[in-house]
């Protein structure tokens, strides 16, 4: 993880590029190939000082500091999202029905998550919010196999087992010391 003074460090260079950048937008032929790909960087810079913003105050993202109507139903809109990749990733992707591991893998990918990513620009879209949170992901999956038996893998059965064999080993332990 960077220190404090790296990640005000990144944001002042990324300050940089982003003055550059935009008065070589100036220069370019607006809907040029070299004006497009500027543009596409640009958004990616402004994604990354948006993450860096984030990360500098300390503020994470929750559904009780969202206060706009707007705000919540994009809240809501992109857990819908992510319920419907995780959904199509569990038909689709057998493995990782018994995997949260590889549900978390498959569904960034299809969020757009590559395999070389640098690791601070993959922090910084989690943060930001363009992939999913793994804790989204995970409630998701259990969600859907709860409904859908069709979306059960073979780990399932056990799973449920063994939490009923341990609940009632921990009621019997508990209730002997009272």
């Amino acid at each position: 993880m960077l220190s404090e003074r790296q990640i005000k460090e990144k944001k002042s260079q990324l300050l940089q590029t982003k003055r550059e950048i935009t008065k070589a937008l100036k220069k370019c032929k607006k809907g040029g190939k070299v004006w497009k790909k500027n543009e596409k960087v640009l958004i990616g810079i402004t994604g990354e000082l948006k993450a860096i913003r984030y990360i500098l105050k300390g503020r994470k993202l929750d559904y009780q500091s969202l206060k706009s109507k707007k705000a919540i139903e994009s809240y809501k809109a992109r857990m819908n999202r992510v319920k419907s990749l995780v959904q199509s990733t569990l038909r689709e992707d057998f493995s990782s029905r018994d995997d949260d591991n590889l549900l978390c893998i498959r569904v960034w990918e299809k969020q757009g998550s590559k395999p070389r990513m640098f690791l601070e620009k993959f922090q910084a879209k989690l943060i930001v919010g363009e992939f999913g949170i793994p804790e989204s992901i995970t409630r998701s999956r259990r969600m859907l196999q709860r409904k859908h038996v069709s979306l059960r893998g073979n780990l399932y059965e056990e799973r449920h087992n063994a939490d009923t064999t341990f609940t009632d080993q921990y009621r019997l332990e508990f209730d002997d010391i009272y």
